[in-house]
């Protein structure tokens, strides 16, 4: 009977062959890219959910309700740096995006969310910066009808014939 503690046993062997390819998976670039993405859709979604922790309450607990139906995605490079990001479907059309920019020397990190709304001209989504309180209520501001707060501004559409269209402020 071989030693079992020696390595040219046929159980030893097919262990560690079975080591060594699940090793060589685990580290693959495709596994490492996997697993960066999921880290990333991770952060994503965390930083999704304190920035609606850091709203006031009222709008916290309305966007509190999505928080468990973010869908994220991972960062990405197009010609420019796409960051990871959250988005939530929030009813009538309407969505939230969030996207955090991580911290890096000498950069802090920035949260940005935006909303995507239906177009009056039916063929597009108009976005609505919405990182700070103020942009927020403003967009909601424009979505509900009423005036805006900042009485300087009015959110126009503009848009393409492709159905590519902008929000305009236009003072």
């Amino acid at each position: 009977m071989k030693n079992q503690t020696d390595p040219t046993s046929a159980a030893q062997a097919t262990a560690l062959e079975q080591l060594l390819i699940a090793y060589a998976e685990f580290h693959s670039p495709e596994a490492v890219r996997r697993h960066a993405d999921r880290k990333e859709q991770a952060e994503a979604v965390a930083a999704a959910d304190r920035w609606v922790d850091e709203l006031p309450l009222s709008l916290a607990e309305a966007l509190g309700e999505v928080a468990d139906r973010w869908t994220a995605f991972p960062a990405f490079h197009l010609e420019v740096y796409v960051p990871a990001a959250a988005v939530a479907y929030l009813g009538h059309g309407v969505w939230i995006h969030h996207a955090w920019w991580p911290a890096e020397p000498g950069f802090g990190g920035d949260s940005e969310a935006t909303l995507l709304a239906p177009c009056g001209c039916g063929q597009g989504y108009q976005q609505f910066e919405a990182s700070t309180q103020d942009e927020l209520v403003g967009a909601l501001a424009v979505l509900s009808g009423a005036p805006r707060p900042d009485v300087h501004s009015d959110v126009q559409p503009d848009c393409d014939e492709d159905g590519s269209c902008r929000s305009t402020f236009a003072s």
